[in-house]
């Protein structure tokens, strides 16, 4: 189980201690369950479960099947595609010139207005502002 957890971590792209806070979990328990002191609790499964639904339980519990779920990869974030472009220049260079095309198609005279800006944080939570509109 401890392999699991790990691969778990792994997989999500956590540290330990986002690991935690997302299971609402203290850091010291996670601590003594790699370290081969504590067993994971069934609280500690449900809550890993629960947060990652992705997770298949029956590779968790029983050792059969794989990680995920239809073995679906998990949804790549917004993070996730940033790095890629990082990782791969001329990718993000074919992505933006896409956009760039949609957007001389869309409306060549007057650029898109703003509506709403989303801004996504590591612990999966987000804010969304709104620009007050101006009066004439």
């Amino acid at each position: 189980m401890v392999e699991k957890i790990k691969a778990i971590i792994s997989w999500s792209g956590l540290t330990a201690g986002d690991f935690c806070k997302k299971l609402q979990i203290q850091r010291s328990a996670l601590t003594h369950i790699l370290s081969g002191r504590n067993n994971p609790s069934l609280s500690l499964v449900q809550k890993i479960l629960q947060v990652f639904p992705e997770i298949n339980p029956d590779w968790l519990l029983l050792d059969q099947g794989e990680m995920l779920r239809n073995n679906e990869p998990k949804q790549p974030t917004l993070f996730k595609v940033a790095d890629d472009h990082k990782n791969n220049p001329s990718s993000y260079e074919a992505d933006k010139f896409q956009e760039e095309e949609k957007l001389k198609s869309s409306s060549p005279s007057e650029p898109p207005k703003t509506i709403k800006l989303i801004l996504i944080y590591e612990d999966d939570s987000y804010d969304e502002l709104i620009p007050k509109r101006k009066h004439k």
